[in-house]
């Protein structure tokens, strides 16, 4: 659900004291290529995110086909370790694992920091349906590719 008038991000994710940050991310393969949705990719990118990105914690996630999608939240302050920077290093991560081509990534996500509790409902309804929508799964349910890494809640 990128912005309707950018065709790319807005760097960086802007903390507010006493507010959380929960930012919703979506990263894409290069050319739509359909490589997310294997189990050895739900593994690797668990392993990486629960073992070793840990500037960031990841909440509830989708792999589609082409896509992924995931709530997640910094662990630092962004000046450490910004969200394109720790998104970059946890795709590196996986290609390489994987055996992939550097390649097999879209160069950048789109990310929006979800400012009410209502955006954040409406934007994992939105989740929960991707794969559904796309005809690849009756329930999201039954959809095996997705999970949860670390549990991130709405503090109001």
């Amino acid at each position: 659900m990128p912005h309707a008038s950018r065709s790319s991000p807005a760097p960086g994710v802007i903390q507010l004291l006493g507010h959380p940050t929960l930012v919703f991310l979506t990263v894409c393969t290069q050319a739509r290529a359909p490589i997310l949705a294997e189990y050895p990719v739900l593994d690797a990118l668990t392993r990486i995110w629960r073992e070793e990105a840990r500037h960031g914690f990841v909440g509830d996630f989708v792999l589609l086909p082409d896509h992924l999608h995931l709530f997640c939240t910094p662990a630092e302050h962004p000046t450490r370790c910004s969200i394109e920077h720790w998104t970059q290093f946890w795709k590196s991560r996986a290609t390489r694992e994987l055996g992939w081509s550097p390649a097999s990534w879209q160069r950048k996500g789109f990310h929006h920091r979800l400012r009410s509790l209502q955006s954040y409902q409406e934007t994992w309804t939105y989740m929960r349906e991707n794969p559904v929508r796309a005809g690849l799964t009756r329930t999201f349910e039954d959809w095996p590719f997705r999970g949860q890494v670390d549990r991130l809640e709405w503090i109001a």
